[in-house]
């Protein structure tokens, strides 16, 4: 069995993002303490700091595979109305991932991107103003430029609340639980408070003097990773994930509502998700994945035990030249939709080479379990010290009060788990890369 290599140099922006793929055949798109399980083993490994892959075993089995596009407007990959359950699961277990359209509506979404638009402004001092591209490079300091990060700290502005506790969205992640029938009660879902992104426009900018220029220099380093520690995620020693749970105090680190990202075990469901604020085409950048990974994850997983058991952070990265990079895709989606996917699945994003914003909210639920039942009643302090900072207590709906932790009914599932190759595992039985975002 090959050997991975590690890569310290920073990650290289690759050149060329192009590949073949479905999606639009006219222009072809871009694309962590060690677990006792392992401390068993007869030869402890020696631990790396860095969690960026350059290669991993080749012998995998893997082909390219074709995303179905949206029958009406080819532009997008193919999405589904929150109905649609069947459908929706179906396309989640083939492709490891699924677009669910309609989550908010055309109101909600312009509603969110000028709050965020408000939010890189008021933090700049008023030096970055959204219509005058001349003024773009004064990105608040309290956001990451790079990666079009508008915050380093997860955002608790009224209308990211409100889409947090969306019945749409609630609705949509529900269905990995009840599996569309609405008679089978769920556990308790929590929905994450994270970033939100926008990329600016860097082909054919409008200036105010008149003038069209190219602003190359917004674009975002493409990467692909994955939010997870694999070896952490595998083992049927839970140890270390439960004390990753305790080790979050939130309070004044709110990022510890971040570190939320980076902690998952196959014995419950781990999903992930974009919440798409404008029309997103291939060519705007953002998010991108590899379709159907997660059928030969538990396969790259066993090849590479070893290694992977070496790497002592919360996620891993994919280095441009590793072999994944070519089976990415990007996956365009219209504004108000969401993608989900399985925490297995390789994503990350791709650069903005057009003249359109990309704007997007990240987000997620998941279920209150054995190992996160510790956190409930710091999370639900910090929630509330911030519903009152940013005046959202009158907005607050029962739906809100459950998935935020106010209003628990401590309905904790038994492991549930998608096991270690399901559409969660692979067969059955980062620190985090700070703003790199999907």
């Amino acid at each position: 069995m090959g050997n991975l290599e590690l890569v310290v140099q920073n990650l290289v922006t690759p050149s060329n993002l192009a590949c073949s793929c479905a999606l639009n055949k006219s222009r072809a798109p871009p694309v962590f303490q060690l677990s006792r399980y392992f401390l068993k083993r007869k030869k402890q490994p020696v631990m790396h700091s860095s969690n960026v892959i350059k290669q991993s075993h080749p012998d995998i089995q893997f082909e390219s595979v074709d995303v179905p596009v949206d029958e009406e407007d080819p532009r997008f990959v193919q999405s589904f109305a929150v109905g649609e359950a069947k459908e929706i699961l179906k396309f989640f277990e083939e492709y490891g991932f699924v677009v669910v359209k309609d989550i908010l509506t055309p109101l909600e979404c312009e509603a969110t991107i000028d709050e965020a638009f408000h939010t890189l402004s008021t933090n700049s001092g008023g030096a970055f103003q959204r219509d005058d591209p001349s003024t773009w490079d004064q990105w608040p300091s309290t956001g990451m430029s790079k990666y079009g990060q508008i915050s380093r700290a997860p955002v608790f502005t009224p209308q990211a609340m409100m889409n947090r506790q969306n019945p749409r969205l609630h609705e949509a992640f529900s269905l990995f639980w009840n599996r569309g029938n609405p008679e089978v009660e769920i556990p308790d879902l929590l929905v994450s408070h994270d970033r939100l992104c926008i990329y600016r426009p860097t082909k054919d900018v409008l200036f105010p003097d008149g003038s069209i220029r190219n602003l190359a220099r917004y674009k975002i380093p493409y990467n692909i990773h994955l939010d997870i520690n694999p070896t952490q995620h595998a083992a049927e020693d839970a140890t270390v994930i439960k004390e990753r749970w305790e080790a979050l105090k939130y309070g004044q680190r709110t990022n510890h509502f971040i570190t939320e990202n980076n902690i998952g075990h196959h014995t419950y469901h781990c999903l992930q998700g974009v919440l798409n604020l404008a029309d997103n085409l291939e060519e705007d950048g953002g998010f991108v994945c590899v379709p159907g990974w997660t059928k030969h994850y538990a396969t790259w997983l066993e090849k590479n035990t070893d290694y992977l058991a070496s790497i002592d952070t919360p996620s891993v990265q994919f280095d441009s030249s590793h072999w994944l990079n070519k089976y990415a895709r990007r996956i365009s989606m219209r504004a108000g939709s969401i993608v989900i996917f399985d925490s297995r699945t390789a994503h990350g994003a791709g650069p903005n080479n057009s003249s359109h914003i990309r704007c997007a909210q990240f987000i997620k639920m998941f279920a209150v379990t054995e190992f996160n039942s510790c956190i409930l009643q710091a999370r639900k302090a910090t929630i509330e010290q911030q519903m009152r900072i940013n005046n959202f207590l009158p907005h607050l709906t029962p739906l809100g009060r459950t998935v935020f932790g106010l209003d628990l009914t401590h309905k904790t599932p038994a492991r549930q788990g998608l096991g270690r190759g399901s559409a969660q595992g692979g067969q059955r039985g980062r620190g985090r890369i700070q703003g790199q975002g999907w």
